[in-house]
This record gives C-alpha cells, sequence and structure tokens, in this order.
C-alpha cells in the first residue's frame, strides 16, 4: 500500500489526487471517505497505526502515540529537529526491554517552553517501547482488529 499510496496509505490525498489512483481495492476504500464524511464518518479514525519496530511511520507527522501527531503537540521540540520526516525507527532504540532515544537538535535545548514540552514529550514517550514486529495498520470494524483489504 505504501508503495502505490503513500506513508498515509492515501488518507492525506486530496480529492482530485485520489481520483489518478490506479484502480484496486484500497482505491475503493479511500473514494468512500468523502461520502462517508458526508455521514460524520471519519474513515481515517476507524484505520489506525499498531507501531512495532518503528520503521514504516514518522515520529513527528504521524498519529501514532495518541490522536495528534507530535510535531503538533510539540511544535517547538519540531522546530528544533534537523530531520522532520525522521522514522520511529530513527529516535527510539529497544535496549534491555526499555526506549532509548537519539535526538537530532540543531541546538541544545533550552529552559521555559522548550523545556516545558521536551519533558512532556519524554514523559509520554515513557511507556513506549519498539517491538520487533512490522508495523501494521489497525481496523476498527473487523473481528481481528488486522487490516486487511479482503476484511473490507
Amino acid at each position: 500500500m505504501t508503495s502505490i499510496h503513500g506513508v498515509h496509505g492515501g488518507f492525506d490525498l486530496i480529492e482530485n489526487q485520489i481520483s489518478h489512483l490506479p484502480n484496486s481495492p484500497w482505491k475503493s476504500i479511500i473514494d468512500l471517505k468523502k461520502p462517508l464524511s458526508q455521514l460524520s464518518i471519519n474513515l481515517s479514525s476507524i484505520f489506525t497505526r499498531k507501531v512495532g519496530n518503528g520503521e514504516t511511520f514518522s515520529f513527528w507527522n504521524d498519529e501514532w502515540l495518541g490522536n495528534t501527531k507530535l510535531c503538533l503537540l510539540f511544535p517547538r521540540m519540531y522546530v528544533l529537529k534537523t530531520v522532520k520526516g525522521c522514522l520511529i525507527s530513527d529516535r527510539c532504540h529497544q535496549l534491555n526491554g526499555s526506549c532509548n532515544f537519539t535526538w537530532a537538535w540543531r541546538r541544545l535545548v533550552r529552559d521555559g517552553l522548550e523545556m516545558e514540552q521536551y519533558r512532556e514529550l519524554l514523559g509520554l514517550l515513557v511507556n513506549f517501547v519498539p517491538s520487533s514486529s512490522q508495523d501494521s495498520w489497525i481496523c476498527s470494524l473487523g473481528n481481528t482488529l488486522d487490516f486487511s483489504v479482503s476484511s473490507m
């Protein structure tokens, strides 16, 4: 899916871009985005990311830890980043059952709001530990929660 529809699975495409996608079962699912939104059903809320090794999802630009992108929750930290599109695996590494973080700041974090956001970010990440499994998607409509096109 990502090779055809991008890392966001096509959910981030605007309507005229969707019409140019190749015909496929996934394109049919994405095509439901507009009619479902008219019924107050958010298609992207049905599909959520399940982080495994973090090699697929963006640390800052994907909703993977809660319902908001980290770049929006921690804008001061995002501005300090040297690589805005880094993956979760670029920042979080499992070591002895816990997660170690590798940051790439343009400069040291300063006191005040920056330090406050940094501490909040670390607090949000305190229980996160990447696994050895691959990243995947969860579909809240199925019995197993694992996503497959055939289940749709």
